[in-house]
């Protein structure tokens, strides 16, 4: 079904506007077209810059893909070094490990140390008391045997 423009502009148009809607045949098409010749202009520069748009939306993506092809060049470039570092960082891992766990023996061993030794600090008067005893005791039976000839 092909419709023609005073019908289309009747469907479109306000209700009670003036124009070309309420007469009929050719005059009534020619008014209609004269009525829409600037919906037309309008039509016709939105197309325009429509295409306008496009073709910078076009332009902007060929500037965004090159950049982005730019920087893939340059990180492929780098790769080689970033993996040879990667290496380097990956061999020394177990080392860095192996001397941190030394580090935690060698902290637990010296606290193992100090405590020894705060309790051989502690226990030493009494040691030295003890010894002492066992010293007196033996020089009072030395004596005690000892007696008069």
């Amino acid at each position: 079904m092909v419709v023609r423009l005073s019908e289309l502009l009747e469907r479109i148009r306000p209700t009670g506007a003036p124009g070309a809607g309420s007469e009929g045949g050719q005059l009534g098409d020619i008014r209609a077209a004269e009525e829409i010749s600037d919906v037309v202009r309008v039509l016709e520069r939105f197309d325009v810059e429509v295409k306008d748009a496009i073709a910078a939306a076009h332009d902007r993506a060929d500037r965004v893909r090159e950049r982005a092809e730019r920087q893939v060049g340059r990180i492929r470039s780098d790769l080689p070094r970033a993996v040879a570092e990667a290496q380097v960082t990956g061999a020394a891992a177990p080392a860095r490990e192996r001397d941190i766990e030394i580090t935690h023996i060698s902290r637990e061993r010296d606290d193992e140390i100090e405590r020894l030794n705060d309790r051989a600090s502690d226990a030493l008067p009494q040691l030295v008391e003890a010894a002492m005893n066992v010293i007196r005791e033996d020089l009072l039976l030395a004596a005690t045997q000892v007696g008069p000839k």
